[in-house]
């Protein structure tokens, strides 16, 4: 076995790089001898999302001490969704879940990867919970960047009740997260509001929401808009708020507080049915409690919701169910080589805000020009 059949090639944090990412060569994953709980996956596509580009901590961190995030991931492989072929079982009789979910060499599969591990490489050892049979019908690509985006969803829907019939707002229904969450929600019969650029409108409608506001033009009278849409349909049960967080350019939209406090309501009065994907350290923390222990910390109307992925082989099967029978399809703004070049340019991509729908890495097409050793 020569060098490269011992190394693979691999994204890592490098805050001295452009982007503080690179592409090197790492030591090959390997399956431990008496691994029961793990697959190797032979990675065909990943990806990308803003927890990558904000080195997995920055956007939990006060904005003073973001910049520090990138000490703590140093040398770490990025990512955190995947698609590819099962390369090798656990050596034992063992597998999760026996049966439709058991898994064999040559098995196309997607899932995701506990934090640190990364996905932006090409090959990976996951926990057989987290991880099932990738959709036939979508593309490596298309599956890669699907779990992390649709989890969140899955699980935020479920924890917050939302039924068919009910009404949804979905803030920033264009990006990663919100096009995957107008989807599920309209699939469900649910009746989908968004809000995104005036370039997405179309993009929105197309993904099966119902009225579609632009926040560029009807800025000062977004919540006039809203208001009159209410009158029409009825209060919302719930709002995903998909771009809110800690970040000073997304506190300036002031969603929550203009929302949360019209009178008369737009919000049906439930509990934590103001949810966002972002926000103060001090909310990471709430959320971070009641993930673990299941006390919630939130006021009333509020709520970050923290995607789960142990134990989340459920979750990506309805995943599929929603892919196979109400054409669940990723948007795919751009598909990128794993190179330093590909992982630099999707890190600007997503942090200048403008990207429509997911960022995927590809295997294949990446070469080694270039690429140092670890």
């Amino acid at each position: 076995m020569d060098d490269r059949d011992r190394t693979m090639r691999a994204a890592v944090y490098a805050r001295a790089c452009e982007q503080g990412v690179t592409v090197a060569r790492k030591s090959r994953v390997q399956l431990a001898r008496r691994n029961r709980h793990k697959v190797l996956v032979k990675i065909k596509a990943a990806g990308v999302n803003p927890v990558d580009s904000k080195f997995v901590f920055g956007d939990k961190l006060p904005e003073c001490l973001s910049g520090c995030a990138k000490w703590t991931v140093e040398g770490k492989v990025p990512g955190f969704d995947f698609a590819g072929v099962v390369e090798e079982t656990p050596n034992c009789s063992y597998s999760y879940r026996q049966g439709a979910n058991a898994l064999r060499k040559g098995d196309h599969v997607y899932g995701t990867a506990p934090p640190f591990v990364g996905t932006f490489c090409e090959y990976i050892a996951v926990p057989l919970d987290q991880v099932s049979h990738k959709p036939e019908c979508l593309t490596w690509e298309q599956a890669a960047t699907l779990p992390l985006g649709g989890l969140t969803c899955i699980q935020a829907f479920r924890d917050h009740d939302l039924k068919a019939g009910q009404r949804l707002l979905v803030i920033g229904a264009s990006g990663g997260v919100g096009h995957i969450a107008t989807q599920i929600a309209a699939a469900m019969d649910v009746t989908v509001v968004g809000i995104c650029s005036t370039k997405n409108i179309d993009l929105g409608h197309s993904l099966g929401a119902s009225h579609v506001l632009d926040y560029t033009i009807q800025s000062p009278d977004l919540i006039t808009s809203l208001e009159d849409l209410v009158d029409k349909i009825g209060k919302f049960d719930m709002v995903l708020d998909t771009v809110t967080s800690h970040d000073s350019r997304d506190r300036n939209y002031n969603y929550e507080s203009m929302i949360c406090s019209r009178e008369p309501a737009i919000l049906t009065n439930s509990a934590h049915n103001y949810v966002v994907l972002g926000g103060y350290t001090s909310q990471w923390i709430a959320s971070g409690l009641k993930r673990t222990i299941g006390l919630n910390c939130f006021s009333r109307s509020h709520e970050l919701a923290w995607v789960k992925f142990p134990n989340s082989v459920d979750d990506l099967k309805a995943l599929t169910t929603f892919v196979e029978t109400h054409n669940l399809r990723p948007v795919l703004d751009s598909k990128l080589p794993l190179t330093e070049e590909g992982v630099q340019l999707a890190f600007r991509k997503l942090n200048s805000r403008r990207t429509a729908g997911k960022i995927a890495l590809t295997m294949d097409s990446a070469s080694d020009n270039g690429v140092i050793m670890l």
